[in-house]
């Protein structure tokens, strides 16, 4: 069998051909180098506390007195059935008050110290306490100094 050649009768879709060329490159600008920029460093700043109370005076005492108050309680009645158990105290005796009301106070003192050293309150009474004791070390280093140039 001889193969038929066959002629297509639509016509061709016409498409564009057309490359445009690439852009003219820019030109070329020269810039001119310059001095390095000065190494600027910024020192740390020192720490500093903020203390922001939301609170007033009177909450902090309530906390601290719901908080020490039973355990200066047991401390001292613990202490008082020692005494009476342990050391023959009479039950109902001065020396018995004695022990109870001591411990008690005692325990409460010890309380109150540390929580005013780390209350608010207590921070500002540190810091205007070690700020004297600076200025005393600070007067008597200057003194020495004046007194010994004083002696030359």
């Amino acid at each position: 069998m001889k193969p038929t050649k066959v002629e297509c009768t639509t016509p061709r879709p016409v498409r564009a051909t057309f490359v445009a060329p690439n852009p003219p490159p820019a030109p070329i600008v020269r810039y001119e180098a310059q001095p390095p920029a000065a190494h600027e460093v910024t020192p740390v700043l020192p720490v500093q506390t903020v203390q922001e109370v939301t609170t007033s005076h009177v909450d902090r005492a309530k906390g601290f007195s719901i908080a020490t108050i039973p355990l200066a309680a047991m401390a001292g009645f613990v202490a008082f059935l020692g005494a009476v158990t342990l050391a023959g105290v009479p039950l109902v005796s001065g020396a018995a008050l004695l022990i109870l009301f001591g411990v008690f106070a005692a325990v409460w003192l010890v309380a109150w110290v540390w929580h005013m050293s780390a209350s608010p309150d207590g921070i500002g009474l540190w810091q205007v306490l070690l700020h004297y004791r600076l200025l005393r070390y600070e007067q008597r280093a200057r003194l020495e100094r004046i007194q010994k140039e004083l002696d030359k």
